[in-house]
């Protein structure tokens, strides 16, 4: 036997320990269902042991999966193999089609997109509102809309939250705090006076 082929032989065998959600069930090269997908920190196919295969998971729940690991030093191939798995979060009670219709509709920001507000930083605005609105997770749940004048020119960029508090003279470093304010539950009730914003009501 050459030392290539003593060192590809040699695989490295290690413990892993994951936890995400559970996508689905994936099948081997005869097409039965011996994997399961796992999302993490990326997503995983994971072979599950034969004592695991009779175990039915509904995609979405959340599960901590415990097992060995084996890596292939030519080729750098991972091949993971489940020992352990539990349900860490079950799967929450399906949400009623009302409620569900509620949920889907995204909530809209309205900024000013004249030529004053422009000037004074609009457009600084509106790239900040997408990156926070991105970096907070809140891309499926908030949408930026450009409007027409507000009549604060003087006192732009301009902007409006999805509950009307209009917010004038704010830069694009007080963004991320906003939208945490407005649409985090546990920051909600903050006073906006900590992120240095003026808001004020609009009337309706």
């Amino acid at each position: 036997m050459s030392q290539y082929e003593a060192i590809r032989d040699q695989k490295i065998q290690t413990s892993f320990a994951l936890e995400g959600r559970f996508l689905g069930y994936a099948a081997d090269d005869r097409g039965k269902l011996k994997f399961i997908r796992l999302a993490s920190t990326s997503e995983h196919h994971i072979k599950l042991s034969k004592d695991l295969r009779s175990q039915r998971l509904s995609p979405g729940e959340w599960i901590q999966v415990v097992g060995s690991r084996q890596v292939n030093p030519i080729t750098g191939q991972v091949k993971l193999k489940a020992e352990a798995l539990t349900i860490a979060r079950p799967l929450a009670p399906a949400a009623s089609p009302v409620a569900e219709a509620k949920s889907s509709k995204p909530e809209t920001i309205l900024i000013c997109q004249k030529s004053d507000c422009c000037k004074l930083g609009a457009k600084a605005i509106a790239s900040a509102l997408q990156t926070a609105i991105q970096e907070q997770g809140l891309a499926d749940q908030v949408i930026v809309k450009g409007t027409g004048c507000m009549k604060r020119c003087k006192a732009g960029p301009n902007l409006v939250m999805p509950d009307k508090t209009r917010y004038t003279k704010i830069s694009p470093k007080a963004i991320p705090a906003l939208i945490k304010q407005h649409f985090d539950p546990a920051a909600k009730f903050s006073s906006a006076k900590s992120a240095q914003i003026v808001a004020e009501p609009v009337a309706s």
